[in-house]
């Protein structure tokens, strides 16, 4: 029996209990998992506390002091024959990046690859410079004061404003002209403190102004092994996003599995993944990005070094692939299993509120409990909360996932869920 020392950076859900069980179980494993957990990261509203039921240790520590950071590692891994990294959120990866060097006999990323992943600033770079053709014009602010009306010549408007290491669409703004930039660039400028504490965020609290891609947003989970041109990929999702319906911002309305696309379509959208993980160097890696299907080809929006988020219940839903547990063996050194056979059509929803202001009710999550395809529906922000949309830096109040066999029937829950849920907001100013 072999001794494996399974880490998590930061946040370790379920899922990944349940893959560690199932690992230990297959391959004859004694496995110790822990959860290193940031002292900084601990004290953001990121932070989920211990969401295995104990089956993570738990370990708060400062990855600043890396002699205290080597020392836990070498306490914890001491005895074992190699291993296992996970790291799910992307505001963990600067912290995850500080460990790598320190892990012995495991399959990881390299530091350089999760920054640039990490960090829409250095990944823009590395992509431009290796495949130009997949990336937008863009430039880097690290102020207000830097920006003039000679930083976007040759720009085509619209563009967008994003900050640099903030992940779901927060404070993405979208700009039809040069006084609107102004406008918003301002006042990203003003929240970027606030939101960067709260979200653990990575990197420079700086910003990237590009081109608006126009187009459809994919998104592709894929699995890349220690040889990074050996690349497994998984059926495209469909993201729907807030401005594809009208509503403020570009957070993800819907997400949808499988979709549309023909076979011709996916090899050319994995195609422009591939570019960009050639760019960014990654290896042994979960990744997850983001593209638009546009007239000129596909365009990377970003790539992250790691899971998508409802990733796992909508492959499982849909196909009956375990994510968590072919990212553990990636980071083991094994094939993941993959087995394209489609059991549903499966979706996930972000609902907000009309206007933003403070919460007074949220009725109808009882009924909509209710709905036939729904399997998870989960309430973040309560009575007293103070909303806001993802442009102005707030997160959904609600979310849920479906699955049905009947894309019609799937579809028609997805909206009676939303018809029945109603997030009051005080007329107050």
């Amino acid at each position: 029996m072999k001794h494996i020392c399974v880490i998590a950076i930061n946040r370790a859900k379920h899922d990944a209990a349940d893959a560690c069980v199932r690992l230990a179980l297959e391959f004859d494993l004694d496995i110790k998992a822990y959860m290193l957990v940031s002292d900084t990261f601990r004290n953001t509203s990121a932070y989920r506390g211990d969401e295995t039921k104990g089956y993570f240790t738990e370990i708060v520590l400062n990855f600043d002091d890396n002699d205290l950071l080597q020392k836990t590692v070498d306490e914890i891994t001491t005895g074992s024959d190699s291993t296992i990294t996970h790291c799910l959120v992307e505001s963990a990866m600067h912290d995850y990046a500080k460990i790598i060097p320190m892990l012995p006999n495991s399959y990881t990323q390299t530091p350089e690859s999760v920054i640039l992943s990490s960090e829409k600033s250095k990944m823009r770079t590395a992509m431009k410079a290796l495949y130009p053709e997949i990336s937008p014009n863009f430039i880097i602010l690290n102020s207000f004061e830097e920006f003039n009306e000679k930083t976007i010549t040759g720009f085509n408007f619209p563009v967008i404003i994003k900050p640099n290491g903030l992940s779901s669409s927060l404070l993405v703004t979208k700009c039809e002209s040069y006084d609107e930039v102004i406008i918003n660039l301002k006042k990203t400028f003003n929240a970027i403190s606030t939101i960067y504490a709260r979200e653990h965020g990575a990197g420079d609290m700086s910003v990237v102004i590009e081109e608006f891609i126009v187009g459809d947003l994919y998104s592709i989970d894929a699995y890349v092994a220690d040889d990074n041109n050996d690349i497994t990929y998984l059926p495209p999702v469909r993201v729907i996003t807030s401005y594809d319906v009208g509503l403020p911002g570009f957070y993800g309305h819907e997400r949808i599995v499988p979709t549309t696309l023909s076979s011709e379509e996916t090899e050319n959208a994995n195609e422009c993944v591939r570019k960009t993980v050639q760019s960014l160097g990654l290896k042994n890696s979960t990744i997850h990005a983001e593209l638009y299907k546009t007239t000129n080809g596909w365009k990377t929006v970003e790539l992250g070094p790691r899971i998508g988020g409802y990733r796992q219940e909508l492959y499982k839903e849909a196909f009956g692939i375990e994510h968590f547990y072919n990212d553990f063996l990636v980071h083991y050194g094994k094939k993941p299993i993959i087995t394209i056979k489609q059991n549903n059509y499966a979706s996930a929803i972000n609902i907000y509120p009309e206007s933003e202001g403070i919460i007074t009710e949220i009725i109808g999550l009882e009924e909509a409990r209710k709905v036939q395809s729904l399997i998870m529906l989960k309430q973040h922000s309560f009575v007293g909360d103070t909303a806001s949309f993802a442009i102005n830096g707030g997160k959904f109040v609600v979310d849920a996932i479906f699955a049905n066999k009947d894309e019609t029937v799937l579809r028609q829950d997805m909206e009676a869920v939303r018809s029945l849920i109603k997030i009051k907001i005080s007329d107050d100013k």
